[in-house]
């Protein structure tokens, strides 16, 4: 599955800060067991913030229909990628750095 969207929005004039360009692109795949993905978002400068990139990453292998393992990357290009809790400038926003992870999943 291959995904992906655009957004442009000149709208200074509100008051509010919104990045003007944001872009996303991913895709799916899965062959037998296997299964993976990626994403890549961008969004450009809003104040003071600098123009973001974000990559995250995953693979893993269906074991059977009751376990699989894996193993997910988050924000692998730009470890100081800031998230906010929405797309207008807070001062509350959350520092997200890189991480890895793998598991194990079980379904009932």
């Amino acid at each position: 599955t291959l995904s992906g969207n655009y957004a442009y929005m000149d709208i200074d004039k509100t008051g509010y800060n919104f990045a003007k360009n944001k872009v996303n692109v991913g895709f799916k795949y899965k062959v037998g067991k296997v299964y993976s993905g990626l994403i890549f978002n961008y969004m450009s400068a809003i104040q003071t913030i600098k123009e973001r990139y974000n990559l995250n990453a995953n693979i893993g292998v269906d074991i059977n229909k009751h376990f699989d393992v894996f193993v997910t990357g988050t924000n692998l290009i730009q470890n100081n990628y800031v998230q906010m809790p929405s797309t207008i400038v807070s001062p509350v926003g959350d520092m997200l750095h890189r991480r890895v992870m793998g598991g194990i999943r079980i379904t009932f």
